[in-house]
């Protein structure tokens, strides 16, 4: 990297995601990119779909075209609803890259009579500041943001006491801010149709 450069560990986002699903019993996993599909949100978007098959996941892409400045609630909603309307809910985990656009996802849901985390379980990549006020509380990964506030402060002085040392590189260890919008499906036991059909 020749550059100043702040980035995202995708791998690592990824596996603490897959790690949360397959341990709640979780094997069909939607994906959804709500935000324009390069950089870190591609990154993590093509690693979930790499590593899925190594824990035992199946991925499931929910179509969604974001472009570059837009990442509008709207569009999740309507990626979201077209997905139900055509395919019912057939993932019994979902994992949202955008915790904001997430707002729309819980909007097709509760449309289409879905719960979480009863029918389905959640999580987003980001915005855990918003995540933690919806109805459930959803599951999130993100920036420990006083850590990596601290770790680019400390970077930024270095690189300025000593310039020649080369560019700005800190990289981003997501953290799970834990909820309650993922349910562990080996504890129990449900009669409910829409969690009976997306175990299938």
């Amino acid at each position: 990297i020749s550059h100043h450069c702040f980035f995202v560990n995708s791998g690592y986002v990824c596996t603490l995601a897959l790690t949360r699903f397959r341990n709640n019993g979780h094997r069909r996993i939607g994906i959804l990119l709500a935000e324009p599909p390069f950089g870190g949100n591609w990154a993590i978007h093509h690693d979930f779909l790499t590593f899925a098959p190594l824990y035992d996941c199946v991925p499931v892409p929910i179509e969604c075209r974001p472009e570059s400045g837009n990442f509008s609630p709207e569009l999740a909603y309507l990626a979201m609803m077209k997905h139900l309307d055509r395919f019912g809910l057939n993932f019994t985990g979902l994992f949202v890259i955008s915790g904001y656009a997430a707002q729309g996802v819980q909007r097709a849901l509760n449309e289409h009579g879905i719960s979480v985390p009863d029918d389905l379980s959640a999580i987003a990549f980001g915005n855990p500041e918003s995540t933690a006020y919806f109805t459930p509380p959803l599951t999130t990964i993100a920036d420990d943001e006083n850590t990596m506030a601290t770790q680019k402060a400390d970077a930024v002085h270095r690189y300025l006491q000593n310039p020649a040392s080369g560019p700005i590189i800190v990289e981003s260890r997501a953290i799970v801010y834990e909820h309650q919008s993922v349910r562990n499906l080996h504890s129990t036991i449900t009669t409910n149709p829409n969690s009976e059909r997306n175990m299938a």
